[in-house]
């Protein structure tokens, strides 16, 4: 899936699921991190570990754990936590809607090296992909609409930061 696919249905999901405009802006821009890491020399194949769902999984456990350990004091001021786990959330949501957005795909993505979840629903590089994104992206804007989420005004940004 093309990056502007993966950063518009990060983005759809999570304000249709949270109503968090930071939260949301926070996985669409981490939505494409699985495509980033594979310039690493460790990640040198696209689709490759870098993609795998059970790589990412303990992965995101152990970022989403140590939001709670206080480091140096830095965690002890609440601002600073809460912002830090609002980020931390977010990059995991990112990545999770990156790899499941992928594995709709006919390459799909690996499990375990040895094994691949491709459900098929699209060809990547092609209009089938914008599509999906659209399947993707309408019914959440819709759930948005119906909730009242997509007011032009949203209030105080602090209580998105959870800083308020």
């Amino acid at each position: 899936m093309r990056w502007i696919n993966h950063n518009a249905t990060a983005f759809c999901v999570t304000y249709a699921v949270s109503a968090n405009p930071v939260l949301s802006v926070i996985a669409a821009v981490s939505a494409t991190v699985p495509d980033a890491v594979e310039h690493l020399p460790l990640f040198h194949r696209h689709r490759g570990v870098s993609h795998d769902i059970l790589l990412w999984v303990p992965v995101s456990s152990l970022l989403w754990i140590m939001t709670y350990v206080p480091i140096g004091g830095i965690l002890a001021i609440s601002h600073l936590a809460g912002l830090l786990q609002l980020v931390v959330l977010g990059v995991i949501l990112g990545v999770m809607m990156h790899l499941i957005t992928d594995g709709l795909s006919a390459l799909g993505v690996p499990v375990l090296r040895k094994y691949r979840f491709a459900a098929g629903w699209y060809k990547t590089f092609t209009w089938s992909e914008y599509k999906i994104s659209l399947c993707i992206c309408l019914p959440c804007l819709a759930v948005c609409l119906a909730l009242g989420r997509l007011s032009p005004k949203l209030g105080n940004w602090m209580m998105y930061l959870n800083l308020a």
